[in-house]
């Protein structure tokens, strides 16, 4: 292409009449170095082409020079996605399927990689050759719509299958030339970098069309072991819907550079052309447009005469020789020429060689490159063999051949790294939440002193992990708990090798010649609740299609033929609460998925569950004939868990919990893990009740209420259960996403909804205060400024317009029944009216938090004093008209017109949280819910049934946290950590052991049976209890920029721990010698922060000392700023 060299030169010899003159540009430039120096070609043209160079620099950079970038750059992408993933790639991706369908060998099928090149080849030549002739316009426009033309045709025969590929190759391959050709004789030459910067395009394409082989080729393509007969047009779509989708965007692209660049012809290639008016009118069209200015006119141009030969066709024998006369004219360009012919020759070779040809060479030689599936990415037993087929409710599944069923292993196998997630069609590795080992000796000296050691935020000396041994749940560094393992007592009918699931060793085997047989069962037992999907390994059955029923239960108490809790419970009718298989005669696997096998009615399956035991029987539901029956054999080889919720190893703990007491310890973990449970995605068919699901938190991280039921995220439950996250992982992205989400649907009078539920407008009056209150939190744990800061309007519009609308104006206090309140219930639904305590006591923690938020951000300070003057007025109405001087608590509600003789644990423990209650009235309280609301399972949320029956039996850990809270508030760390051994205990001895129950009911047991969660996130308080009171650390400023440390040890003689804050980890180390009367506290502080330490003292006459030197002694304070009240020395400054 001899128009394609742009040179800038001075000195060359000028034409006229015959003479030689000079000429002199201060703007053109000549290096002797220039390979070609084309006035020994052709004179005239060098000097049209400094001239028409002059002018495009005169005129600059334009809009139409990006719009060339962008469309000619995905010129290179189509290079790299077309050529080099969809034919290059492709024939290591989409190869074995195009193989799998037409069989192998096949000159056709083989010749793929052969046409691609040759293509190339063509297409460059062609194409390269022809736009010198026809011009870069048209050639252009047309390689691209030939490439996107052959790439959509439908390839139904082999045949046509190379010569598509040759076809589109050849498009690309012309494509690819004339997109630098074309964008270069555009450039000025300030510019001409960007010719080099488009292989920033071929990233683009490789990623494209990467992302869309992973999508296609994983979930519609045959199994890789499928025979050709086996293999079907209508299995093997993926690398079909590969190329559609490609050639689909290349054509858009095709008709973009049609309509949106408009392409003329190149300056540079007409002026080869001697076609003078043209350039100019090209020229000024452009200057015209885009308000810029050239000087050179048609004259100029005509001046310098006519370019060499333009008077012959372009089709003459003279003209077509000078394409590639050229080349090689003179010794430079010669060599030159032949060394970029060889380096392409090199890169040309080494592609193919190495994408195609070299994996064909291995392979056919014996190598093995082991599992090429696009998705599954982790294998645990080298013996499974993975492949994709269809299971009993379409899902993919796992074939073995009978030779080839492999050992697989237990359900659930013990680990010394925690919970690890493989993929659903493997093996789930489950252990339980963490445990410990003996403490280690301190290495604090004796002494009453508190330790000061700086760490910044890129030093870990003390590690997380350290010294944590994970064993599994109450079991010890010596004996660990095993875990998986059938329910012997539990077995029943014809069933061979029961334990064979567990153990491996063979098959387990169910068999029921007729349906007057009692259906074989088994009931394995996962070790601990878990959530996810369940995946059975069939190893065969009988050809009559037997049906394999489900029952899940997280105890064994309500495990029936159907599950404790299904969505069929709560709207959702496709199951009778059982899950329905329909097993295949071959070996498989099949995952529970939500939806059915048959129709929209028979053979369904309700997908995620929440259990701990699964109840696996042959049987069939008369509704599911004729898919199913209720007789023949049935082998199942292996179970296996994809664990949904978030999975808590080792790595992923920022903050932990020890002590001198095992069971506070196991109570920490325990509350982590259940917490753990309910962090998930938020998905259609997991949510519940079935009518919360909304597409703004579609595919978003979540903290969900329950496990199993209740899988919609309440902004009550984040006020436990956010807390817990921040305080172990870390974790702010769930509560987030909910917070924000909860915002963004806030009514116009500033209520603001509970969760997304019936299309968020169920009506609860309370969790609009827990909305601020969580807001705080986040701002506080995380230093998030940000969220508060954006949605600081809607705490205005919580406080300052809805409350007041339900406030009674004459008793200042929030009054159910006044506005729109009558009918709103609260985190119990409790039937109560009139001014109630814990309302206006959380109302009070709301403003005294939102004053907070308001301090903190800045520049609110009316919202402050309006806010903190309310919470004041609120208070004093509270104390005045809701407190019973004769018991020493608060009322909860009216009846008839007169407060209840009743008095709850919300209203009198979030008094004390509030400030409403003073330190006298705070104890006065927390002693009579001591006496009259303590039960052998944790203290009940009413002292009497007068508003309900069974509310005195009633337990919910939800509100026992703030009680508990409110006792270490109160100095009362005896009470608090009874209060927790009594509750926690109770809930951790009790099947299933480990996670934390929505709520208590009489006696201990499920308060709603089989119904209720026994994985709820709003029970895991007693986490943040350790953390902030026995510990002893909680935030005063964002993001731990300031904290406080102030040990409540209790009976508790030492404890170690590490709270995450974004500056860095805050470890606190304490021991409490109650022997020598010594309490050492040792902390380790991010440098970026600052805080006040606090030591528990027999008297106000202990002496003090941080780091040696003295703090506080018998005549008082002496350094640091110390402080002596309740018996602490604090304040010490750090």
């Amino acid at each position: 292409m001899d128009s394609s060299i742009t040179l800038q030169e001075k000195d060359l010899p000028s034409s006229k009449d015959g003479q030689v003159d000079t000429i002199a540009s201060p703007r053109i430039s000549h290096d002797s170095r220039e390979v070609l120096n084309t006035s020994s070609i052709d004179p005239i043209l060098t000097r049209k082409m400094i001239l028409v160079n002059n002018a495009v620099d005169e005129i600059g950079m334009t809009p139409f020079h990006w719009k060339l970038f962008l469309l000619n750059g995905f010129g290179y992408a189509v290079d790299s996605s077309v050529v080099s993933q969809l034919l290059v790639v492709c024939q290591s991706i989409a190869q074995p399927a195009v193989e799998a369908e037409f069989g192998n060998p096949s000159k056709h099928v083989k010749g793929i990689a052969l046409a691609s090149q040759i293509g190339l080849l063509v297409g460059a030549v062609i194409w390269g050759f022809s736009a010198d002739i026809i011009g870069r316009r048209l050639a252009f426009n047309s390689s691209l719509f030939v490439c996107a033309i052959f790439v959509l045709i439908d390839t139904d025969s082999e045949i046509l299958i190379s010569r598509s590929v040759a076809i589109y190759s050849a498009g690309a391959g012309g494509n690819y030339i004339l997109d630098a050709t074309n964008f270069l004789e555009f450039l000025p030459h300030s510019h001409a970098w960007l010719v080099t910067f488009m292989s920033i395009w071929w990233a683009v394409g490789y990623t494209i069309t990467g992302l869309l082989a992973w999508a296609f080729m994983s979930d519609f393509s045959c199994p890789a072991d499928a025979t050709v007969a086996e293999c079907t047009r209508q299995d093997n779509m993926g690398w079909r819907y590969l190329h559609f989708t490609c050639g689909a965007l290349v054509i858009v692209m095709a008709i973009m550079r049609l309509l949106v660049i408009k392409m003329i012809q190149t300056p540079r290639w007409l002026i080869a052309q001697n076609r003078d008016e043209e350039v100019i009118k090209n020229l000024n069209d452009s200057a015209l447009k885009y308000n810029r200015g050239f000087s050179l006119t048609l004259e100029e141009l005509e001046a310098e005469g006519r370019v060499l030969h333009t008077e012959k066709s372009v089709w003459s024998n003279v003209r077509t020789k000078m394409h590639f006369k050229g080349l090689f004219q003179g010794r430079k360009l010669g060599i030159s020429t032949v060394i970029i012919i060889a380096n392409w020759f090199v890169i040309g070779m080494v592609s193919p060689l190495y994408s195609v040809f070299l994996p064909y060479y291995l392979k056919t030689r014996g190598a093995q490159s082991g599992e090429n599936s696009n998705y599954t990415t982790h294998s645990m037993d080298d013996n499974t063999k993975p492949n994709r087929a269809k299971g009993g409710n379409g899902q993919p599944t796992r074939y073995y051949e009978d030779a080839e069923v492999p050992d697989l292993p237990p359900v659930v196998m013990r680990s010394e790294h925690g919970f690890e997630y493989i993929q659903p069609d493997l093996h789930l590795t489950i252990m339980q939440a963490m445990s410990w080992p003996g403490r280690e000796p301190s290495p604090y000296g004796n002494g009453c002193s508190v330790q000061k050691k700086s760490l910044n935020s890129q030093s870990t000396a003390f590690t997380s992990y350290h010294h944590l041994s994970h064993y599994l749940v109450n079991g010890t560094a010596s004996s660990p708990q095993t875990t998986g393992s059938i329910v012997a007592n539990e077995t029943s009918g014809n069933v061979s090798n029961a334990d064979g699931l567990i153990t491996g060793s063979a098959p387990t085997l169910l068999t029921r010649t007729t349906t007057a047989d009692d259906p074989p069962t088994v009931v394995v037992d996962f070790g601990q609740n878990v959530v996810g999907f369940l995946s059975i390994d069939f190893d065969g059955a009988s050809t009559n299609s037997p049906g394999i029923r489900l029952a899940f239960s997280e105890t064994l108490q309500y495990l029936t033929n159907v599950s404790d809790f299904s969505r069929s419970d709560n709207g959702d009718t496709i199951t009778p609460g059982s899950d329905q298989v329909q097993v295949a005669p071959d070996p498989y696997t099949w995952t529970d998925t939500w939806g059915c096998f048959a129709s929209s009615t028979q053979v369904c399956a309700d997908g995620l569950h929440g259990f701990r035991y699964v109840k696996i029987y042959l049987d069939a539901l008369a509704a599911d004939s004729p898919f199913t029956n209720a007789s023949g054999f049935v082998g199942i080889s292996s179970l296996s868990l994809n664990f949904t919720g978030f999975l808590g190893t080792e790595d992923t703990f920022s903050g932990w919990f020890l002590s001198s007491d095992d069971g506070l310890n196991q109570f920490w973990y325990d509350a982590i893990y259940t917490n753990d449970m309910t962090t998930d995605t938020f998905r259609e068919n997991d949510v519940d009740p079935r009518g919360s699901f909304t597409e703004t938190l579609a595919g978003k991280l979540v903290l969900f209420d329950g496990a199993k039921r209740d899988r919609d995220p309440y902004v009550g439950d984040l006020a436990v259960s956010a807390r817990t996250s921040y305080i172990s992982h870390n974790l702010s992205q769930a509560p987030i996403n909910i917070l924000g989400d909860l915002a963004e649907h806030q009514r116009s009078d500033g209520w603001i909804p509970p969760a997304s539920i019936n299309n968020y407008t169920l009506t609860l009056l309370d969790y609009p205060m827990w909305w601020v209150t969580c807001v705080h939190d986040l701002y506080l744990y995380t230093g998030n400024s940000s969220f508060p800061a954006q949605y600081y309007q809607s705490i205005i519009n919580v406080l300052d317009t809805f409350y007041p609308s339900v406030t009674d104006n004459s008793t200042n206090l929030i009054t159910k029944g006044v506005g729109v309140s009558g009918s709103y219930g609260d985190y119990a639904f409790i039937d109560r009216t009139g001014a109630i305590t814990y309302f206006n006591a959380l109302y009070v923690l709301a403003l005294t938090n939102a004053a907070s938020i308001a301090t903190f951000l800045g520049g609110h300070d009316d919202d402050v004093t309006r806010w903190t003057d309310r919470a004041q007025t609120v208070s004093a109405a509270i104390n005045a008209n809701l407190f019973d001087s004769s018991v020493g608590a608060f009322f909860d509600g009216q009846c008839d017109g007169t407060p209840c003789a009743t008095h709850a644990q919300d209203g009198n423990s979030i008094s004390v949280l509030a400030g409403v209650s003073s330190p006298a009235v705070a104890l006065s309280s927390l002693d009579y819910l001591a006496a009259n609301n303590a039960r052998a399972y944790g203290n009940s949320f009413y002292d009497n049934d007068v508003v309900s029956a069974d509310y005195s039996q009633r337990v919910y850990a939800f509100i026992s946290y703030f009680e508990i809270e409110a006792r270490f508030v109160s100095g009362l760390a005896a009470s608090a950590l009874e209060e927790i051994r009594r509750l926690y205990g109770w809930m951790a001895s009790q099947d299933p052991g480990i996670t934390m129950w929505e709520g208590i009911g009489d006696g201990g047991s499920k308060y709603e049976g089989a119904f209720t969660s026994l994985a709820h996130g709003w029970s895991t308080g007693v986490a943040s209890a350790l953390t902030n009171y026995v510990l002893g650390v909680i935030p005063t400023a964002p993001g731990f920029d300031e904290w406080a440390v102030k040990p409540i040890p209790g009976d508790v003689t030492w404890a170690s721990g590490v709270v995450p804050t974004p500056n860095g980890a805050l470890r606190v180390d304490w021991t409490n010698d109650t022997t020598s009367g010594v309490f050492t506290l040792t902390i380790s502080s991010p440098s970026a922060s600052s805080g006040l330490g606090s030591v528990p003292v027999s008297s106000n006459t202990t002496a003090v000392a941080v780091d040696g030197t003295a703090a506080w002694g018998s005549e008082g304070s002496v350094g640091f700023g110390a402080t002596y009240a309740d018996g602490y020395i604090g304040r010490l400054a750090f």
